[in-house]
């Protein structure tokens, strides 16, 4: 009987230690790094040639596998770990030395999937709630009302938990997001569009920042993706922003193609897209790349100096419209 007792009882305790050292983690942050530029140094590509985005992953415990479209082999920086997956990727699972399992879907964090190039932080924690993490890790929910310049390479944006309105909270992500993008704090503008990357407004205003340079550095053929991606779910804006690369073409992205980029803009002008009007009404008035058709010039300069409130380009279609006699 004595022996049965002292059995069950190391067994017990062979069970609790299991138990202890195989406790779950969890993710404690996920957070955009736009200014890191570690995928771009040290780049990865995935069987198709396209560019991955890379996650650093900071656990004490070491990171056995990674599932998933994972390109190469785990980088083990001691806490940071370096795991590059292909674009598009939408949740990864974890396998550690000494702890359970753990599946990250990205969508739980307001990402639903990550971008090529883009440099990714997750933090983890144990259910002692101990968190390894980066260091200058900046929060957004700490005063926002002036983006500072920072003074660190590696300066990371802190993603707050998704709410169970997507709708809503999208909307008013993407109202905050215009907000400081007109207020020209770029860097809290593109941490806000990145949260909802797959809206095709935020995929136009992120092609904007990348065309022009703004918190990114400047990627002419990253913005033709994006404008392509919104304009292929009928958004305006970016279908006429798609037009103007392809009317005038861009090196070493695409080449001109008149016919593509009026197709582009006669989309964008019938959903009333003031610049695309505009542009129409000066292409055929004036014979720039089409054949000259004044007709149809003025239909499109009436429509937009019809826009109200009224605008530089509405009055200019104003002016264009009394140079040609209407």
């Amino acid at each position: 009987m004595n022996r049965l007792i002292l059995l069950f009882l190391a067994l017990s305790s062979l069970l609790s230690s299991s138990i202890c050292s195989g406790q779950r983690l969890k993710v404690a942050t996920f957070e955009i790094q736009p200014k890191d530029l570690s995928a771009r140094t040290d780049p990865r590509a995935d069987n198709s040639g396209q560019l991955c985005a890379l996650l650093k992953i900071y656990v004490m415990d070491k990171i056995t596998e990674v599932q998933g479209n994972v390109m190469g082999d785990i980088v083990d920086k001691g806490v940071e770990k370096w795991v590059y997956v292909s674009d598009h990727t939408k949740q990864i699972k974890l396998n550690f030395e000494k702890h359970f399992p753990l599946m990250i879907t990205f969508s739980d964090y307001d990402y639903p999937t990550v971008s090529e190039q883009m440099v990714y932080v997750i933090e983890l924690e144990d259910a002692n709630g101990v968190k390894n993490s980066a260091n200058n890790i900046y929060d957004p929910a700490e005063d926002t009302a002036t983006v500072k310049e920072s003074t660190a390479a590696n300066e990371v944006m802190t993603v707050k938990q998704p709410t169970n309105d997507a709708s809503r909270e999208t909307t008013e992500t993407l109202e905050k997001a215009k907000k400081a993008y007109n207020e020209q704090e770029y860097d809290k503008a593109f941490w806000l569009f990145m949260k909802v990357n797959m809206n095709p407004e935020a995929q136009n205003y992120l092609g904007q920042m990348y065309f022009y340079g703004y918190a990114v550095a400047q990627d002419r053929a990253k913005a033709f993706e994006l404008y392509s991606k919104s304009a292929d779910q009928g958004f305006a804006a970016a279908q006429s922003n798609l037009a103007g690369m392809y009317l005038y073409g861009e090196r070493k992205v695409v080449k001109a193609n008149v016919k593509k980029a009026l197709e582009l803009y006669h989309k964008a002008a019938e959903q009333d897209d003031l610049y695309a009007q505009y542009t129409l009404g000066w292409m055929y008035s004036t014979g720039t790349n089409v054949k000259k058709n004044v007709d149809e010039g003025v239909k499109w300069y009436r429509r937009a100096a019809a826009h109200q409130p009224p605008s530089t380009l509405s009055e200019m279609a104003q002016d264009a419209l009394k140079g040609l006699g209407y």
